[in-house]
């Protein structure tokens, strides 16, 4: 008998985790929806065009730094907090930020990186440096690395007709 207990225990661990990573992915489906409207880009531009002026991309951090990180983070945890509530029932930003925290290294692609720069400062100071250097047209510009060619319907090979690079 006490192998089925056991074998109970696990499988209700094994509902809660699965339960935990539903929930999750429900959560960021949700950010994902969040930081595409229109307020949440709103909010996190002005916030950015406010600040990034007292940023330099150099490798010492002043203190205001900080001061912004702190301010940036509370700004928009709270508003990602008040959409979630209304969307997420029983959402608590405390677990899912302490969540998000222990599966870092498990997670990729845009809504992590930025999740992360409410976390990191690093990722944060490149994000708001980034904004800087678009702002003040510093970006680097990689257009001139395209070239667009027209595409020729004809030209298929086995059809007699031959395709080549052009220079």
């Amino acid at each position: 008998m006490a192998g089925c207990e056991a074998t109970g225990e696990v499988l209700e661990q094994r509902r809660a985790d699965s339960s935990e990573a539903s929930i999750f992915d429900q959560v960021v489906g949700c950010i994902e929806d969040i930081i595409m409207e229109d307020g949440f880009r709103d909010l996190q531009s002005s916030f950015l065009d406010k600040h990034c002026g007292k940023f330099e991309d150099v490798e010492e951090n002043k203190l205001v730094y900080m001061e912004v990180f702190h301010e940036y983070t509370s700004t928009v945890e709270a508003f990602l907090e008040a959409e979630l509530l209304s969307r997420v029932h029983n959402f608590k930003m405390a677990d899912f930020l302490s969540h998000l925290e222990s599966h870092r290294e498990d997670l990729t692609g845009d809504i992590f990186d930025l999740l992360l720069t409410f976390t990191d400062f690093l990722a944060f100071k490149e994000m708001i440096l980034a904004h800087k250097a678009d702002k003040e047209g510093t970006a680097p510009d990689f257009s001139s690395c395209l070239v667009v060619t027209p595409h020729d319907s004809t030209a298929r090979p086995g059809n007699g007709s031959s395709v080549s690079p052009s220079s």
